[in-house]
């Protein structure tokens, strides 16, 4: 089968199954976002264990993947909690996010104690790759979680007042930046790109790509505002050029990590397109940033 049928196909599957996960909301973006995550860190420790000539072990490899899941975890079930029960500071919500942040802790202690008994290699670095891999994945992938699975409630008597789906449209906004960011910058790119932006990452990647792109995110940011429920288009076109930014970043970034593993792609799963991390590296970059305009933006 041609390339670019293959590469298009296995595009639009990907694409609907984040718009049918996040429209659906709930446990269904919980599920994709814990899906993302496992491969995402395995990913992640296959290209470091590249970049160190040997794997970690198989303790220490669960360990860090349960860390990841427990973060999600305890996202997704402090974003259930509050959806319904509404209090934000009370019982409830609380001791959801804090049992999750005990057992999170004792991981990350175990994770630390399982490098004393390693028998060759760097423990340092191998922590610290830990921790690099816990925050580069897990902890974006946890924000988004509990931002996509927050739309079913209001908060009676507080300032802050979810509106039902409002968060299901300003995630969904998101990913539709990254991808209109990602589309313009390659239209422009390919058509005007003479001055490359960084070519010992991204040989291909341009400056007026990188404009192009940027300039298409901006505009569709201020069209979808008061659809993602931002209110004035200005917030929009604030996110726009905030995704376009942090998307070009963390594309550039995962091929940081690409180059120092002598690696083209980070895994094979996505015909034609690599592995998930080579999917979502722009969106770890962009996740928190959008975590925390989308709650300013609901608080003004």
């Amino acid at each position: 089968m041609n390339k670019i049928l293959v590469r298009a196909l296995s595009g639009a599957v990907y694409v609907a199954l984040i718009v049918f996960c996040t429209l659906a909301g709930g446990w269904y973006f919980f599920a994709m976002t814990v899906l993302f995550t496992c491969l995402g860190i395995h990913e992640y420790q296959n290209l470091i264990a590249h970049c160190q000539g040997n794997a970690a072990p198989w303790a220490i490899r669960a360990l860090d993947m349960a860390s990841a899941l427990l973060a999600v975890c305890t996202a997704g079930v402090t974003a259930y909690t509050f959806d319904n029960t509404g209090d934000i500071f009370l019982y409830n919500t609380l001791t959801s996010a804090g049992s999750g942040l005990m057992l999170l802790i004792l991981c990350l202690m175990a994770r630390l104690a399982a490098s004393l008994r390693l028998q060759n290699g760097d423990a340092v670095s191998s922590c610290a790759a830990s921790l690099t891999g816990f925050l580069y994945v897990a902890v974006p992938m946890s924000l988004l979680c509990f931002l996509g699975m927050l739309t079913n409630t209001g908060i009676p008597g507080f300032e802050l007042t979810f509106v039902p789906g409002i968060f299901t449209n300003a995630v969904l906004t998101m990913f539709i930046l990254i991808w209109v960011n990602d589309t313009g910058a390659f239209c422009f790119g390919c058509t005007l790109g003479k001055h490359r932006l960084c070519e010992r990452l991204s040989p291909k990647k341009s400056w007026e790509g990188f404009w192009g792109g940027f300039a298409c995110c901006v505009a569709a940011g201020a069209l979808l505002a008061g659809w993602a429920g931002m209110g004035d288009w200005w917030a929009g076109a604030l996110f726009g050029a905030c995704v376009s930014v942090l998307s070009t970043w963390g594309d550039l970034f995962e091929s940081q990590l690409k180059r120092t593993a002598g690696v083209k792609d980070s895994g094979n799963l996505i015909p034609g397109h690599g592995g998930i991390l080579d999917r979502i590296d722009s969106l770890l970059f962009v996740a928190p940033v959008s975590f925390v305009l989308l709650l300013v933006f609901n608080l003004i």
